[in-house]
């Protein structure tokens, strides 16, 4: 009879154990998502401000670059 008793408690602590570290990892898996979603948004908000200092001109003259180029 103990080693039912024995087999069930160890079964309980196993499940009880997997169940606490599947929390942690997809905690962890939110924590990643909610990273890369904030710096893609911190990406696109540096692409689109390159976008307007290209339209709006930044204050360089382009024949001082194509000059250091040569």
């Amino acid at each position: 009879m103990a080693q039912k008793w024995t087999f069930s408690v160890v079964a309980l602590i196993f499940l009880a154990g997997s169940g606490w570290l599947g929390y942690g990892v997809q905690q962890h898996i939110r924590a990643y998502r909610a990273a890369r979603e904030a710096y893609a948004e911190k990406m696109d908000y540096k692409r689109r401000l390159a976008d307007l200092a290209a339209w709006f001109g930044d204050g360089k003259d382009k024949s001082d670059e194509a000059e250091l180029e040569t």
